[in-house]
């Protein structure tokens, strides 16, 4: 029959950290790291010895680098047409392809140049900085109505928004053009009703209702009617 609460914070800086074996390799920067993980909670009687409530919040705020991915993409030679290879003989041989209109556009808006220092390298390595925002909270109540009744119920809430600069998880090319955003939200309600019958027999009721929208939309911002 008290009010009770707490108020947190946990937090994550790249300031603090060394930087990893991968990105030291290629010369890359230490990844961008930030996190801070917030909330509060509370809960106390609404009427002494009969309702309870209890409610809490929470808030993630993380920006990240995704570390170094690798892709494999035309070199500027490629670019203009101008192939290199070895005839069955392995004698050397150059070939021009001409370059259409649609491939150039493709070319010059989705796919960049390698950026690796290794002379003649297909190699495009890329290093964005993911993003998630993320807020939830819960509410539960708990409500005494006799000595052998009890009801209780509880609503929880959570809205992610997630961000990552390129897609990391369902393609081999990890290419800035490509950005992939990810926002989840999800809703949970349950409720209960205990009676207490006898010392030997107890029956309890329990309801329970779980939604979660996962919409995945396009996060270019490229018209592809531009490319012909």
């Amino acid at each position: 029959n008290q009010w009770r609460g707490s108020v947190y914070e946990y937090f994550r800086n790249d300031k603090l950290d060394a930087n990893n074996p991968i990105n030291k390799a290629n010369g890359l920067p230490r990844s961008l790291l930030r996190q801070n993980q917030f909330g509060v909670t509370a809960g106390g009687y609404i009427v002494k010895d009969k309702i309870f409530v209890f409610g809490n919040y929470e808030g993630n705020r993380v920006r990240e680098g995704t570390g170094a991915f690798g892709s494999n993409v035309p070199t500027a030679e490629q670019r203009a047409g101008i192939l290199r290879y070895r005839d069955a003989n392995d004698n050397p041989q150059v070939l021009n392809v001409g370059i259409n209109r649609t491939s150039q556009a493709i070319l010059r808006d989705f796919i960049p140049l390698p950026n690796t220092p290794t002379a003649n390298s297909t190699l495009y390595l890329a290093d964005g900085i993911q993003k998630i925002d993320e807020d939830a909270f819960s509410v539960r109540g708990d409500a005494y109505l006799s000595k052998k009744d009890i009801f209780s119920a509880r609503y929880s809430y959570d809205n992610q928004r997630q961000f990552y600069p390129f897609d990391i998880f369902f393609v081999s090319a990890s290419l800035p053009a490509f950005p992939f955003p990810n926002p989840e939200k999800r809703t949970s309600l349950a409720a209960s009703y205990t009676r207490i019958f006898t010392s030997k027999l107890i029956n309890e009721f329990r309801f329970g209702l779980n939604y979660q929208e996962n919409p995945i939309p396009s996060g270019t911002t490229i018209d592809p009617a531009s490319i012909g």
